[in-house]
């Protein structure tokens, strides 16, 4: 969706700021699934490994669809350090 709709901001910490806050939204608004996802993700399990990378994936491609066509120096570690 963000490619259809691409978040409001002049700069891409404006932007990414509005997809963590829709983000969090989301998250506040579903509290049984919030908790259900952060159970499972925080699981020592090995089958939540897949699960656990799929997650980050997801939110690394948010983060850098916010960011767009910017120049970012050091997109890469910018992206990789927002998911940790």
């Amino acid at each position: 969706s963000l490619a259809e709709r691409p978040p409001r901001g002049a700069t891409p910490e404006q932007r990414v700021k509005v997809v963590l806050r829709g983000i969090a939204g989301a998250l506040e608004r579903d509290e049984v699934r919030t908790r259900t996802l952060m159970r499972a993700i925080y699981s020592g399990d090995a089958g939540v490994a897949a699960a656990r990378q799929a997650a980050t994936r997801s939110y690394k491609a948010m983060v850098d669809a916010a960011i767009g066509d910017a120049k970012v120096p050091q997109r890469g570690a910018v992206i990789e350090s927002s998911a940790t």
